[in-house]
């Protein structure tokens, strides 16, 4: 794991502020690589012409010795690559490679990636698992290729000069000292989040003019001729439907293939932890790590919330005490949110929706602490097995187009009675799945939580934007009664977990701990997008069904059996008790162009019914304060 930075210039005539741009934006990650750090440099000796250099700091995970340094280049330096992530198969394609003649000099995954590009080039991308995010150089070819994982696990974000260069980083942080001139605020990414709480669903970011690649996405930049071009999209899983498939096939095909998964991401030379939240997805890696390594040592780290509403450390509990170990806790106050404001805020990069990743962050600080270098966490099994409330919506927009009627009426009524849901509720879901986009947007915009007063409409208009924002609908690839697996795909794949994922690397980053994802395996992704969608989420309104049987017998029942899905909560006591200090922050910041700022803070105190929400009003303050930080114009 590590961080990565590089440019490219088409007429360089100054390479030695180029090499120290380089020296600093490797330096503002020094947290995502403490261990080494390295560049090297692509083009003339001196004078001007085209310049390509690339720069890494280095988490050492595996073969922690200097062999597995980087920058690391072939032994007949065609090919240099920077690398930051964890290719969990690296034994088995090093296996291959070490069969057809490949020579290897240490035990790293990097030399693996560098040996299997040296091979197989962009084909190699079809052999990989795991999670990554890498630049190469290919000195024939006069190229320069970044690539990113098909989830968009590992970051990499870019800003292409027409004509004249192309640089790229592992953080924003880190392109900073390779860019020219102001920062910009985005509009466009900063009234979606303000009107929806969206973002990470594009290329673009909250600063104009950078961008990140898409999770699977290839550009190669022609280092002669300064030609940028994006590349097809290595991956993306079909969501057709095995009927040959029986259910028990399933069941034993998913407990395999997860319990596979988390062998390979045992896989370090470093020591390792597991968030445990008390939730079936974490709760499943911390005994599926029993079950594949039962000498393992288990470091079990979770959060307690001070409030009994929306805290699980009793199901923590209760797999700690089936597997013998002992839970490491965190359980941070309102105070330590407070203190630790700015740095969550520049931690994170860019603007978030919620209070609610401050635990994780206290989480992957309490690791450190700990010595943990290594960490399994369960994001990505709501993606991947329908989890949260079980899409409703498009659950019954399947049955629907299917034609089962009496199904569908017999869906929304179990799916009602379980907590936090009902029949109203699973109507509304499937009326906002199948209704014109352009209604549900309009509607959004008058609820709580969306509306938001000060908003200067004429400016916006000016600029060819509109407040509020156009909700995406999952392609079916022409099938019917795929409505669910479509969603889950497009939120593996385009929109929704790639959020989640920025404030896992983020934070997690921030305290040089390797957070890696089991869930998130391609072999396993396109085995379950092929199930039936009654077996992800069945008649009873049962979300995550098909996974709960694979982990019965692993798992204690009563965390399998739970019925709620509680998460990380946000605070909105925090938010409410915190209104003067945020609207004094609010205040003193610069102006954001689009926002009336006498009008907002008026809504931030005015009467109760009318007051802006407080998830909203924590996105302000943290556009605000996030822009004040790193100096962003907002004009």
């Amino acid at each position: 794991m590590c961080g990565i930075a590089g440019a490219f210039w088409s007429h360089a005539h100054d390479v030695d502020g180029i090499q120290e741009g380089l020296t600093r934006a490797v330096a503002a990650m020094h947290h995502r690589g403490p261990d080494s750090a390295g560049q090297v440099l692509w083009g003339p000796e001196g004078g001007s012409g085209a310049v390509a250099i690339l720069g890494s700091t280095r988490l050492a995970v595996l073969d922690r010795s200097a062999a597995g340094r980087q920058p690391m280049s072939t032994e007949d330096g065609r090919f240099t690559v920077v690398y930051n992530g964890e290719i969990t198969n690296y034994l088995e394609i090093r296996t291959r490679l070490a069969a057809t003649g490949s020579r290897f000099s240490s035990g790293s995954d990097t030399e693996v990636l560098l040996q299997a590009w040296s091979q197989w080039g962009l084909e190699s991308l079809r052999h990989l698992e795991g999670m990554y995010a890498f630049a190469v150089i290919d000195r024939v070819e006069a190229t320069l290729t970044v690539c990113r994982d098909p989830f968009g696990i590992k970051p990499l974000y870019y800003r292409h000069f027409p004509d004249e260069g192309f640089v790229f980083g592992s953080e924003i942080s880190s392109i900073l000292p390779l860019l020219p001139g102001a920062l910009r605020l985005n509009w466009r990414v900063a009234g979606r989040f303000l009107s929806s709480g969206y973002c990470d669903d594009s290329p673009e970011t909250f600063i104009d003019g950078i961008n990140q690649l898409m999770p699977g996405d290839v550009i190669r930049v022609h280092l002669r001729t300064s030609l940028v071009e994006r590349l097809a999209q290595a991956w993306r899983p079909g969501i057709g439907t095995d009927e040959a498939l029986s259910h028990r096939d399933a069941v034993d095909g998913v407990r395999s293939l997860f319990l596979a998964s988390v062998e390979r991401n045992l896989r370090a030379d470093a020591p390792l932890g597991i968030a445990l939240s008390g939730g079936i997805d974490s709760s499943s890696i911390a005994c599926a790590v029993r079950a594949v390594a039962p000498d393992h040592p288990l470091n079990l780290y979770s959060y307690q919330s001070s409030d009994s509403r929306t805290d699980e450390s009793r199901w923590a509990g209760l797999v700690a005490q089936q597997l013998g170990a002992t839970v490491h806790t965190v359980c941070p106050t309102p105070n330590d949110l407070a203190t630790d404001m700015d740095d969550l805020i520049l931690t994170q990069g860019e603007p978030f929706g919620s209070t609610s990743i401050y635990a994780q962050y206290r989480l992957f600080r309490l690791m450190h602490e700990h010595g943990m270098v290594v960490s399994l966490d369960g994001q990505g099994g709501d993606e991947v097995f329908a989890g949260y409330h079980g899409f409703a919506g498009q659950r019954l927009r399947s049955l629907a187009e299917t034609g089962d009627v009496v199904g569908a009426a017999r869906f929304s009524a179990a799916w009602g009675r379980w907590p936090g849901r009902s029949v109203p509720k699973a109507w509304a879901l499937a009326g906002a799945e199948i209704a014109p986009l352009w209604a549900v947007s309009a509607g959004a915009r008058v609820l709580p939580g969306y509306a938001l007063p000060g908003v200067r409409m004429p400016v916006l208009r000016e600029r060819g934007l509109a407040w509020g924002w156009l909700p995406d609908r999952a392609s079916n690839d022409g099938l019917r009664g795929v409505r669910v697996k479509a969603e889950l795909r497009a939120a593996l794949t385009e929109r929704g977990l790639q959020v989640l994922l920025r404030h896992g690397d983020r934070n997690s980053m921030r305290f040089s701990v390797e957070s890696r994802v089991p869930f998130l395996d391609r072999s396993l992704v396109e085995f379950v997008l092929s199930f039936p969608e009654h077996w992800l989420v069945d008649e009873a309104g049962t979300s995550k069904a098909v996974l709960r049987h694979a982990m019965r017998g692993l798992v204690p029942d009563a965390v399998l059996d739970r019925r709620d899905k509680i998460g990380f909560a946000g605070d909105a006591s925090w938010v409410d008790a915190q209104r003067g200090v945020l609207a004094e922050q609010i205040a003193a910041a610069p102006d954001i162009g689009f926002l009336d700022k006498r009008a907002l803070l008026r809504g931030a105190f005015g009467p109760a019914v009318n007051r802006v929400a407080p998830d909203q009003l924590w996105r302000v303050f943290n556009l605000y304060r996030w822009a004040d930080l790193l100096g962003v114009d907002c004009t």
